[in-house]
């Protein structure tokens, strides 16, 4: 027969919200229209972990036109940081710098990303 998995179950569906609660807790999901119906779907509620707990509130870095870094919008999948690393670039010019909430993606000693490995993905 085979593995049955249930994804729709009552321990899912509150895992599912649980997830979103802290989400919301750290990062600015508001330009996020579908995250928006996942917190009506699931009754999460944003501020159970405190307003804004986590957010950085800094501003974006510009330091060209190609890439704009506004890390109150990062969810830290660290997707940029495996593209940056032995996936393709092989430059590590980013990384994660920091541990749990305090973790962040930064560039190497927190220079510019000018100053950095970084090729632009070229």
């Amino acid at each position: 027969a085979g593995m049955e998995v249930r994804t729709d179950t009552e321990r899912a569906r509150h895992s599912r919200k649980v997830v979103i609660e802290l989400l919301a807790s750290s990062v600015d999901l508001s330009t996020t229209p579908e995250v928006a119906g996942w917190i009506k779907e699931y009754e999460a509620k944003p501020d159970r972990f405190g307003p804004d707990a986590a957010r950085l509130d800094e501003e974006p870095k510009i330091d060209n036109g190609l890439y704009v870094r506004d890390y109150d919008k990062c969810i830290l999948c660290y997707k940029c940081v495996d593209a940056c690393g032995d996936q393709w670039q092989n430059t590590f010019a980013i990384s994660v710098s920091g541990r749990g909430f305090d973790a962040r993606i930064a560039v190497e000693h927190d220079a510019p990303l000018t100053d950095s490995a970084c090729v632009y993905c070229g």
